[in-house]
């Protein structure tokens, strides 16, 4: 169903597919906490509104902004956004 292609849209939809699964399917009515770290602070942070606790550790907010630091500029962000499709 989904591409094998690391993307914060992506991050976003099993997020949002895994809360559901808590409250349509298991039926928790129980408070719900989330903790993400370095990637998986993209799909805690888009479920902050959600959830009841949210903790973002080592997280950041740009996936861009990493691939140009950590692959030294323009062209790697530049295959980035090609590989990903955008």
């Amino acid at each position: 169903m989904w591409k094998n292609v690391p993307s914060p849209d992506y991050f976003k939809l099993d997020a949002h597919a895994v809360l559901d699964y808590l409250r349509n399917v298991i039926g928790v009515k129980a408070k719900i906490g989330v903790y993400g770290r370095s990637l998986g602070g993209i799909a805690t942070c888009y479920l902050a509104r959600q959830v009841d606790m949210v903790i973002a550790d080592r997280t950041f907010s740009n996936l861009y902004e990493v691939v140009e630091s950590k692959f030294h500029g323009l062209c790697g962000k530049l295959l980035y956004q090609t590989l990903t499709n955008g």
